[in-house]
């Protein structure tokens, strides 16, 4: 929230005016900009705070039905399993 706060008043020490086509509205030095960043900010906090406590939900929802999480153990599961040592071997050119 801080960033944006930031970012907003560094335009406005520039003399920057921010506009939106579709919403109808400006961001200036006025007071209704002000409070309008402030509702953008703090909208934004809440989304991201929204997103992290889905994205830790997910494991544990999945974890409890019984589903294995994280990467396959033993031979023949990895992407570079065509090139282990013994693959490399026939690979190799004789010098």
């Amino acid at each position: 929230m801080l960033e944006i706060m930031e970012i907003i008043a560094i335009a406005m020490q520039k003399g920057i005016r921010i506009y939106t086509v579709k919403g109808g509205w400006q961001l200036d030095d006025s007071i209704r900009s002000e409070v309008m960043t402030m509702v953008f900010a703090m909208a934004s906090g809440i989304e991201r705070d929204l997103i992290n406590k889905r994205t830790k939900e997910s494991p544990a929802v999945k974890k409890l039905s019984g589903i294995k999480l994280g990467r396959p153990t033993g031979p023949g599961t990895g992407k570079l399993d065509q090139f282990r040592p013994g693959n490399v071997k026939r690979y190799r050119k004789v010098a």
